[in-house]
């Protein structure tokens, strides 16, 4: 039998993340040759021709996987319809012999995508590129986005995030919104269940006053350790096997060596400070990447600041999130546990925020 991370990193996954792309960058060319087709000065520059070229090789024309639209579509996103359109067209003809050359570049990389994450050579992610993001219009405050360029590493982090997600998310609270997974007809929690939430308490306590503390972490993603990401991991898992009740419960090791490679991969200090900002100031001499150093320092406690931040945009780094946080989510459980204290308590998590809420 399989083993959960076999099962993610099978053919079909993989298939359908690629997918994904496809259909994403389908959306971008669309969404840029709208203002070309309105704004008679406007020139429509089209994705780059390396991308372009790298995702429309492995899938049949749009003519043709347009055909394989579903007739009804409800009232599905146009996305989702193009994503089912591709994936059955896939299924169908990937095995035909006049869809040999797409059908053989998809193979290929199927392949070579899987046998990275499960091969026995040591896994690396490439460096990450920071594209950086103004908070503002016109701002000179950036946040540094960082986006793995290389179409396998993508698809394994979304991939490798599944696997953490799905085997490690009943070891969450109740109250974390943030990602969660299905469970079986049980949809995740989402932050429109936050917000119903909210207008219920409102109403039941209107009369008597209602008190609401809002809390927002600073520079989540670009001050998390390295170190506390690990031992958060670890805490997540035995949370997971007390919970359980499975003592024999384990993260499979190529996932570990996935999830190591990838802190690995990124460090504020280095990626966004020291090589990032000089190229952003080259265009705009006050610009900046917001970070609290100093604070930091203290935190800890003089030591060289090198193994610190999670790539913001990365899959992974959104289960980091859940997975350092769940420490907070557990000692307000425990203050909400108490004869006199009650209140409501929700977190949630964006790229841009993770807030408690509380009554």
């Amino acid at each position: 039998m399989k083993s959960r991370f076999e099962n993610i990193f099978s053919e079909d996954p993989v298939v359908a993340e690629l997918c994904k792309e496809r259909i994403k960058l389908a959306k971008q060319r669309n969404d840029k040759l709208f203002f070309f087709r309105i704004v008679t000065d406007h020139q429509y520059e089209g994705a780059p021709a390396t991308e372009t070229a790298r995702i429309d090789n492995l899938f049949p024309p749009r003519q043709v996987w347009h055909r394989y639209r579903p007739r009804q579509r409800g009232t599905k996103p146009s996305t989702s319809v193009n994503f089912e359109s591709l994936m059955a067209a896939v299924r169908a003809l990937r095995t035909r012999p006049e869809h040999q050359k797409w059908a053989a570049n998809l193979e290929a990389l199927v392949t070579r995508i899987r046998n990275r994450a499960m091969g026995a050579e040591t896994f690396s992610f490439s460096t990450p590129k920071i594209a950086p993001l103004a908070k503002e219009p016109g701002g000179h405050q950036f946040r540094p986005l960082a986006i793995f360029e290389n179409l396998e590493d993508k698809i394994i982090d979304r991939l490798a995030a599944r696997y953490f997600r799905e085997s490690l998310d009943s070891a969450l609270l109740k109250p974390c919104f943030a990602f969660r997974c299905r469970h079986g007809k049980t949809l995740p929690p989402t932050t429109h269940l936050a917000l119903n939430k909210l207008l219920r308490l409102n109403r039941q306590y209107r009369s008597k006053g209602l008190y609401v503390a809002e809390c927002d972490i600073k520079g989540f993603f670009d001050c998390v350790s390295h170190k506390i990401a690990r031992e958060a991991l670890q805490n997540l898992i035995t949370d997971k096997r007390e919970s359980s009740k499975r003592r024999t419960f384990t993260i499979d090791n190529r996932a570990l060596a996935i999830f190591e490679s990838y802190l690995k991969a990124y460090s504020f200090p280095l990626n966004v400070m020291r090589e990032a900002l000089p190229k952003v100031r080259l265009n705009d001499p006050k610009a900046d990447f917001k970070w609290p150093k100093e604070d930091l320092k203290t935190l800890h406690r003089g030591k060289r600041l090198i193994s610190i931040g999670v790539p913001q945009g990365g899959a992974l780094s959104c289960f980091i999130a859940n997975a350092v946080l769940h420490a907070a989510d557990k000692e307000l459980e425990k203050l909400n546990s108490g004869p006199r204290l009650k209140f409501l308590y929700m977190s949630w998590l964006s790229l841009k925020w993770r807030r408690g809420v509380l009554r």
